[in-house]
């Protein structure tokens, strides 16, 4: 009888510790966020750890309590509504929402207390209700960085003969600069890419005149037949 009574209190020795030994804590996963007033913020994620910090399923139901040190805080489900305060055996994860109408930075806590053991675990983290949110960081927008410069020659005959060209002209083709999107501002100078033009006119030799006599002279006898 003494060895049954000895056997019974062992079993509930060691049945009782690894109770204790599998979820040693309480933590948010997600990171801190900024919400608007009167603004559902993001979800914000609970889990039970082991000793290693890898997620552990519980082996008996938790029941759940959530504090803000916001007074006009409220914990809710992803729809608005009043949420469930457990967590269920075989789960390690629970995934709640904030919402809150007077700005200002408030901590957060959630106490899971398991109903068999009377274990409780907390995880805290702080939120803010800010009118507005932090900026969205960018990287810049780098373009060109070094002039183009285009020759064009306009108006010049292709002849071997040319020998007359006047001083260019340039002429700006377009405008480009650093900026940054978020702001606006300008980063570097703006930098002109231009085209230079050369306008000129040919010059035909006299040998060459001579040449193209015959065609011109039979060109004028046709108009006057």
């Amino acid at each position: 009888m003494i060895k049954r009574i000895l056997f019974f209190v062992m079993c509930c020795v060691i049945a009782g510790t690894s109770v204790r030994a599998d979820a040693v804590r309480l933590v948010f996963t997600t990171q801190p966020q900024t919400v608007v007033p009167h603004t559902l913020s993001g979800p914000l994620t609970v889990q039970m750890q082991n000793g290693s910090g890898t997620a552990e399923s519980n082996t008996e139901t938790f029941d759940l309590s959530f504090v803000s040190t916001s007074q006009r805080g409220k914990f809710v489900s992803s729809s608005g509504k009043t949420i469930s305060k457990t967590m269920s055996k075989g789960t390690a994860n629970r995934t709640l929402y904030y919402a809150d109408d007077t700005m200002g930075v408030y901590t957060l806590t959630v106490t899971a207390t398991g109903r068999t053991t009377k274990q409780s675990f907390s995880a805290t983290q702080r939120i803010t209700i800010s009118s507005t949110t932090p900026p969205v960081q960018q990287t810049p927008i780098v373009r060109a960085t070094t002039p183009v410069v285009k020759t064009i020659k306009k108006g010049v005959d292709a002849h071997p003969t040319v020998s007359h060209i006047v001083s260019p002209v340039t002429i700006p083709i377009s405008t480009t600069s650093v900026s940054d999107v978020s702001s606006g501002a300008i980063l570097s100078p703006a930098i002109t890419s231009v085209a230079t033009v050369y306008e000129g006119k040919s010059e035909t030799s006299l040998f060459e005149s001579l040449l193209n006599w015959p065609d011109k002279l039979w060109k004028w006898i046709r108009t006057i037949l």
